[in-house]
């Protein structure tokens, strides 16, 4: 058994409320009748006494073989799904040789088990039928469940012991806030991601479908390979790839009851109805194939008898579900390896370990996360690569520079930023520094529009006022994947910005078509790795480019443009159709990239495909509100 747990404060909840429902008879105790158990506490060396301090942790002892394994190096502020996932891992990897011939079990430190949970486990353990076994657990808020808790416990027994239904029953007390989100069956509130769904059937029973759901025990086929993805999205595909995999999905075998702050993901709430289009389109961002498999099965919690009338609400929830599987099933599924939500994720974790150890440099990577760590490639590829090559070098012969066709799919990029370059060439003592972390385009620009100085983006802070500085006017270009880079680059800027002066970040993703993110959603979560540390000392303001249209419009440009090459003769009918549609989509795309211009700086397309992040020092002689919109 692994459980991650660290801080004085978890450490006291678990060893308080958590690890005595796993000493409840019918948990541990009945699990050591049927395995040789060993608990491995993946902590900190400073937790470590914490936990000998405690009693129930005396207690555990004289059941199973416990042991430390330090993760120190692994705990940053933040990102804990990153820490959780490589602790995780490293626990696995402790067994060695033994990893194939073990299972392991997996725990929270928020997870408390109703008595009987670990017994069904170890049952299904003991058949042999799966390789994985899946469990979900039900959310409730913390506040008024731990006191509820702590009045079950028995301290001569050192246990907490609740049968399921009544863990159930009290569960649906308190339940938490996401819960109510996310129950569709009433319109009270909505929630902007569903990674699960739940549905009323009476006032002691629950249904759910579960995309994001526990992998509560693995008996890996192999070793634990590098990490690239979270554990509940990758361990699974992982570590058994040839499954098969069974979900305990009535209550009666097993329950967890997941305590979180209330105010936890309260931000992902909102007053409205359930729209199965909304929800497929927010699956369609994430989910992987497994996500997708396990959300066929359905999950009941129930407190009392199941009722009568449940295989009618079954073949309701049923219905919902297809309409959302209508729309989410013309989405191919996400690959888990390097997936979207991991990749930057790992990014802002190890520039968090890096600030913990006092440099702007991302730190050393573990062993869990060797070669692991990349993104997926952001580059369009075949004949659309071809072709975009030709028409960059023709807009450079012909002395266009930047600037595209108004058809051409990153019209909005561009003009996103020409717009900027207007502005600061209006002034014609300003003195600029580009540093173009793309193709090259947007520095010759810069030099020939602005006579502007000239840096690579790691050169910046080497940049001398003998070169021209300080500087009216920072530009630069940088890729989607090296945003986690802004908060040192900002820190490098700085110095070379003259009084009133303004650095403009263009973060541009040219391959936003064919990756499955919506970084529109995803950047909010790199700000607080993004953000320098005096940022309430600037003015900042953003703009964004991008949407659904163009994005789908942009997918079937790319379709055409590789069918445009036929392999077979057999081919030609489909090369013929795209040549007749290209006229179609590109005066479509025209008439989507000049609603661009109309856009308001609040607008927050989907799928952004650019974002612009201006910033001035706040009171550097900038003469307009700076407090204004």
């Amino acid at each position: 058994m692994i459980a991650a747990i660290w801080g004085r404060r978890y450490v006291e909840v678990f060893a308080r409320v958590s690890l005595p429902s796993y000493l409840a008879s019918g948990n541990i105790p009945s699990l050591v009748e049927r395995v040789e158990l060993e608990v491995a506490i993946m902590t900190t060396r400073e937790s470590v006494a914490l936990f000998e301090r405690e009693p129930t942790f005396a207690a555990l002892r004289q059941h199973c073989t416990v042991t430390f394994i330090l993760i120190d190096d692994l705990v940053t502020d933040g990102h804990y799904g990153v820490t959780l996932t490589l602790a995780f891992a490293r626990g696995v990897r402790s067994a060695g040789e033994r990893q194939t011939d073990s299972w392991f079990i997996f725990m929270n430190s928020d997870f408390v088990l109703a008595d009987g949970s670990l017994g069904m486990l170890a049952e299904h353990m003991s058949r042999n039928e799966a390789r994985c076994i899946l469990a979900p657990s039900l959310r409730v808020q913390a506040e008024p469940a731990v006191p509820r808790l702590l009045e079950a416990f028995d301290p001569r027994t050192s246990t907490l012991a609740m049968g399921k239904r009544d863990m159930v029953a009290m569960a649906f007390e308190m339940l938490h806030p996401t819960v109510v989100g996310k129950t569709v069956t009433q319109d009270l509130l909505a929630a902007h991601t569903y990674n699960q769904i739940f549905w009323q059937v009476d006032d002691a029973t629950l249904l759910a479908r579960y995309h994001l759901i526990f992998m509560l025990a693995i008996r890996p086929e192999r070793s634990m390979p590098p990490v690239t993805s979270y554990c509940d999205y990758g361990f699974v595909p992982d570590l058994a790839p040839s499954g098969p995999w069974v979900v305990l999905d009535d209550s009666d075998d097993c329950f967890i009851m997941e305590l979180q702050q209330t105010a936890q993901e309260r931000e992902l709430l909102f007053a409205g109805v359930h729209d199965p289009a909304m929800i497929a389109d927010g699956l369609a961002a994430w989910t992987t194939k497994e996500h997708r498999a396990v959300a066929e099965r359905d999950i009941v919690f129930h407190a009392r008898d199941l009722p009568a009338g449940l295989a009618r609400q079954k073949a309701a929830l049923s219905a919902f579900m297809d309409r959302i599987d209508a729309a989410l099933n013309k989405c191919p599924p996400i690959a888990y390896a390097n997936h979207p939500y991991w990749s930057p994720a790992v990014r802002m974790w190890s520039l968090s370990r890096a600030e913990q150890a006092g440099t702007d440099r991302p730190a050393s990577l573990p062993p869990e996360l060797a070669q692991g760590e990349g993104g997926p490639s952001l580059k369009d590829g075949g004949a659309a690569s071809i072709y975009a090559r030709i028409l960059q070098g023709a807009r450079r012969r012909r002395g266009r520079g930047m600037r595209v066709a108004l058809w051409h799919n990153q019209w909005p990029d561009i003009w996103l930023i020409e717009r900027e370059l207007e502005e600061i060439a209006r002034d014609r003592a300003a003195r600029t520094l580009v540093a173009d972390g793309g193709d090259g385009t947007l520095a010759a620009e810069c030099v020939r529009r602005l006579d502007a100085t000239t840096s690579s983006i790691e050169g910046i802070g080497e940049t001398s006022s003998a070169q021209g500085g300080p500087f009216d006017a920072v530009v630069v270009r940088l890729p989607w994947d090296r945003v986690e880079e802004i908060r040192a680059l900002i820190a490098r800027t700085q110095p070379l910005l003259a009084p009133g002066g303004v650095l403009r970040l263009w973060i541009h993703h040219p391959g936003a078509s064919a990756d499955p993110a919506n970084h529109t959603d995803l950047f909010p979560l790199l700000v607080e790795g993004m953000l320098p540390r005096d940022w309430l000392g600037w003015t900042i303001s953003t703009r964004l480019v991008g949407g659904r249209l163009r994005r789908l419009l942009r997918r079937l440009e790319l379709s055409c443009l590789r069918a445009l090459w036929p392999g077979r003769w057999r081919e030609t009918p489909a090369t013929l159709l795209a040549a007749v549609m290209l006229p179609f989509i590109a005066t479509a795309m025209a008439g989507v990239n000049l609603r661009h211009r109309a856009c308001s700086r609040v607008a927050r397309p989907a799928f952004c495909t650019s974002i612009l992040l201006t910033m001035r020092r706040r009171g550097d002689g900038n003469t307009r509100d700076e407090n204004s919109p």
